[in-house]
């Protein structure tokens, strides 16, 4: 059985359904007349109104004179007083239908065989003791009836409205029609809410919140168009009374439904994955040890957002802002508004911004869209908090939180600074600097933007370094003052440095702001202000501090003078300029920070190496013979072709593996004390030898290939996988993906971080394009994904459209002597025409004493023919030694092992150094 639509929820998270706020209930008043078989507070409308399935039917009680209880809207029938009348005469009084004018017990009488609400109102006595009697007698008539569950009450009588919440029973929903009674004073008598007109509250607008704040309720009437339903239910009201309740009922059903984020959703652009506050940019707990002007300022969602995916046709919003701020220079919407952008063909294209209107927010964002899953970003306001957001779907659509649990989610690019980099001026939340670059690396990035309080605060530097990051970004020159540049830039520097040795470090100076070019005074200021900084980076230089960047003010912004609002502040032009240079810049950190020398790990199968702790440490480190000790490879493919016991992760290595061999495979890669547990403890034991190393030891898994056609695989989720389907091979392999995930992060490892995966199969001859659609996966985790096709494989050339990030290509020369050197040229020559990396290639047979041929020759030919093609130089370099050459050469005592490898390494080494 496939994977059906409904189950699409569980493959993206956990459906969102506790959260929804609801909408608006319907009360008929005066029950529903609008028929010709019906009329006001007929025993008719009655039933109509419980026939179309109404929350309740309203209708209006008198007493009369000789104290029987009529219903009735009017104080006057046909020109009788009901007070002053005697029943006798009014209950022969017909209504527009043709009906008499029910009594109360045969009203009730009728209710009793329905099942809609009974909305009695109190009408206001003249004579205020036959009120008090009206409500004794209502009161014991609906509990003879046993229908006192069943029925609220309302009054426009303030002496009313007591006498029903005394006489009756506990708990029994009692509003005040007459809009004078704030919601306070209504909660000091008990009564259940406020029930008013519609003007009233378009009037006091608060009243709603102050209510719901209370937990009173709110009904409005009498509300008829369409507009004033829509306007009560943006507000949250939680009854509508109308004479047009079907078609209240069918704007309704048109309503999207509100889902509370704080129920549901994570929010990503936060110091800490921290839900206290949960609209916070500093948890609660920061609140203590930092100014308080930052503390303020953190409360502000600069950067935050959520991610949700969902198939609603239309998204909404309702929010709350905390401050309710304005400024002169920055846009309503930058301030207090949200932006919608939609993932689409693996790029995040802007829908709409939800403008807003005040504290309180409701917004269609985007509507008439066709009914398919798509994934949202929706990010928060620049300038203002937020107290309540929720997000609004079509009645019957889905919403789940996106999968965003890569080990990159603990990995975001940090940047600290001013209030240019809180956002100001951008026109909306979506182009602030932070987010387009959040976007452009796909990756989480942490606005610590404090507004005119960017002042190299210790405290900050600690919090910062609490934070794994992948970058960190220092943009505090506009509000620090050249002292503080002096002196505390490289205090904050190193309390960062110190827990994080390896991680890119970028300073960047204050822009040449327009307002400077006339304002010789500020252009003295900047010019002493980045001064400075150049003073602290070369100190820092000098000290050979590595992984750091600096980026001068002539870059950010341009030399147009068309970047700023104000001369200072960027506009979003001046957003996306300073986004891109900081982009480029952080692209090269990163580059610089990707994998350079991939080794081959043979590991799993039964007749390979145990990769010990021992095994392991030529890999890690390199001993020259002049007793210099270096760190080596920088990252560590870890993939297999067969278990060695007759099942294969690849073609042509035997029988298809199962998910038992899958699960084996599992154990092994993930086995204390060998395999990725030995490489850890490995480098830990270098490091005590040797020192930190200059780079982070990065892992690649392979990917056991699901074989097409397999159909003995096995049961995932109680469903037998049949790989003819690529649904199946896909989720398979998804499956795989999360076991690695999961393990990797429980494991814990101290030294270790996970690049991303590896596609065993070296061609596409067999799987087609399965690599795409597995790649999508993958890069929904923010990993890479790894390809090393063998020479002219089919499909090599089109290794990008197959999904792949990181591409080697492999010469496949030292295998055959019949292959000649011209080979590698050709090699370098067709990695450099597709963009690709190079594999190195070499096993045991280039041992020097190797029998019956040593092939040492063979290895001496690749080493030099990449010195004179540049690939040292330029290129990313995988390693394929066989099972265990490198180990071999380590232990050997020939000088002419050594010295290959000396020479091997020394290259190696210096590629590190660049």
């Amino acid at each position: 059985m496939k994977i059906k639509s409904f189950l699409w929820i569980l493959l993206f998270g956990v459906f969102c359904s506790n959260s929804m706020a609801e909408l608006p209930k319907v009360i008929a008043h005066r029950g529903y007349w609008k028929t010709p078989s019906s009329a006001q507070n007929s025993l008719r409308a009655l039933e109509l109104a419980d026939s179309i399935g109404v929350y309740g039917s309203e209708f209006d009680v008198w007493l009369t004179k000789d104290d029987v209880l009529i219903v009735n809207h009017d104080a006057v029938i046909n020109g009788m007083d009901i007070e002053s009348s005697s029943s006798k005469m009014l209950l022969k009084q017909k209504l527009k239908n043709g009906e008499t004018v029910p009594t109360l017990d045969a009203f009730l009488n009728r209710a009793k065989k329905l099942s809609v609400r009974l909305i009695c109102e109190l009408k206001p006595h003249k004579d205020k003791q036959r009120e008090a009697e009206a409500v004794k007698r209502i009161v014991e008539m609906v509990r003879k009836k046993g229908l006192e569950k069943r029925v609220e009450y309302i009054t426009f009588s303030a002496e009313g409205l007591l006498e029903l919440i005394e006489q009756a029973p506990k708990g029994t929903p009692v509003y005040y029609l007459n809009g004078s009674r704030l919601p306070k004073d209504l909660k000091f008598i008990d009564a259940a809410g406020q029930d008013y007109h519609i003007n009233v509250f378009r009037k006091h607008i608060g009243w709603i919140k102050e209510c719901h704040d209370l937990g009173l309720k709110v009904n409005v009437w009498t509300v008829n168009s369409l507009e004033d339903m829509q306007w009560c239910i943006d507000r949250g009201v939680d009854y509508i009374t109308t004479d047009e309740p079907e078609r209240l009922q069918e704007l309704l059903r048109s309503q999207r439904s509100f889902h509370d984020v704080a129920g549901f959703l994570p929010v990503y652009g936060k110091l800490r994955d921290c839900k206290n506050p949960l609209y916070s940019r500093l948890s609660s707990d920061m609140q203590p040890t930092v100014r308080k002007a930052l503390w303020n300022l953190s409360q502000n969602t600069a950067g935050l957002y959520v991610r949700f995916r969902t198939n609603s046709t239309s998204v909404g919003a309702r929010w709350t802002v905390k401050y309710n701020n304005q400024f002169n220079h920055i846009t309503a919407t930058a301030v207090k508004g949200l932006d919608l952008y939609c993932l689409q063909d693996g790029k995040w294209q802007f829908v709409n911004s939800a403008i807003p209107t005040g504290k309180e927010n409701h917004v269609t964002i985007v509507k008439n869209m066709l009914p398919q899953e798509r994934e949202f970003m929706l990010y928060l306001p620049l300038y203002d908090g937020i107290d309540k957001l929720e997000i609004g779907i079509d009645p019957g659509a889905e919403i789940v939180a996106s999968e965003l649990n890569s080990p990159d989610r603990e990995k975001p690019i940090v940047m600290y600074g001013t209030s240019i980099l809180q956002g100001a001026s951008a026109s909306r939340p979506g182009m602030a600097a932070t987010n387009i670059i959040g976007r452009r690396f796909d990756r989480e990035v942490v606005n610590l933007g404090f507004s005119a309080n960017a002042f190299l605060d210790k405290e900050i530097a600690e919090l910062m370094s609490e934070v794994e990051a992948s970058a960190y970004v220092l943009d505090f020159v506009p509000n620090a003052s050249v002292s503080q540049i002096k002196e505390l830039t490289i205090p904050f520097y190193r309390i960062l440095r110190k827990k994080h040795r390896t991680t890119p470090i970028i300073f960047v100076e204050d822009p040449q702001f327009p307002s400077a070019v006339y304002n010789r005074v500020l252009a003295d200021e900047i010019r002493e202000k980045n001064e400075a900084l150049q003073l602290v980076y070369k100190e820092l230089q000098k000290e050979k501090e590595k992984n750091i960047y600096y980026v001068p003010s002539q870059a950010l912004i341009g030399d147009d003078y068309e970047a700023t609002v104000d001369g200072i502040h960027f506009t979003d032009l001046g957003q996306f300029r300073y986004a891109e240079c900081i982009g480029d810049c952080l692209e090269r950190a990163f580059r610089k920070n990707t994998i350079k020398d991939l080794a081959l790990i043979y590991q799993g199968g039964i007749n390979r190496m145990d990769w010990t702790e021992e095994q392991f440490r030529p890999y890690v480190m390199h001993q020259f013979q002049d007793g210099r000790k270096e760190w080596l490879f920088d990252g560590f493919l870890f993939l297999e072709f067969s278990d060695g016991k007759g099942r294969r992760y690849a073609q042509g290595y035997g029988k298809d593996a199962r998910k038992q061999e899958w699960e084996w495979l599992l154990q092994r890669l993930f086995e204390e004390g060998k395999s990725l547990s030995a490489l850890d403890a490995c480098i830990e034991t270098v490091k005590k030898e040797i020192g930190e190393p200059e780079f982070r030891h990065r892992v690649v898994i392979g990917l056991p290939a699901a074989m097409f056609r397999q159909r003995d695989w096995g049961e995932l989720n109680g469903e037998t996988l049949c790989f003819l389907y690529r649904e199946d091979q896909v989720a398979a392999t998804r499956w795989y993906v999360d076991r690695v995930l999961e393990s990797f992060r429980n494991a814990e490892y101290k030294n270790l971080d996970l690049a991303g995966f590896y596609w065993v199969d070296e061609d596409t001859a067999y799987n087609g394009d399965l690599s795409l659609s597995v790649s999508e996966y993958i890069h929904s985790k923010n990993l890479l994904f790894y390809w090393i096709p063998y020479w002219k494989a089919v499909g090599y050339e089109k290794w990008r459209e197959l999904g792949f990030d990181m591409a080697y290509l492999q010469p496949n020369h030292f295998f055959e002597e019949n292959i000649p050197d011209s080979r590698l040229e050709e090699a370098c020559k067709e990695s450099e025409k597709n963009e690709m990396a190079i594999e190195m290639e070499f096993d045991s047979r280039a041992l020097s004493d190797y029998e019956p041929v040593s092939f040492r020759s063979r290895m001496k030919s690749y080493i030099d023919v990449f010195k004179d093609n540049g690939v040292f130089s330029d290129l990313p370099i995988a390693y394929y030694s066989g099972s265990r050459a490198i180990y071999e050469m380590y232990k050997s005592e020939d000088e002419r092992d050594k010295e290959i490898m000396d020479e091997l390494c020394e290259l190696i080494v210096e590629r590190h150094k660049k």
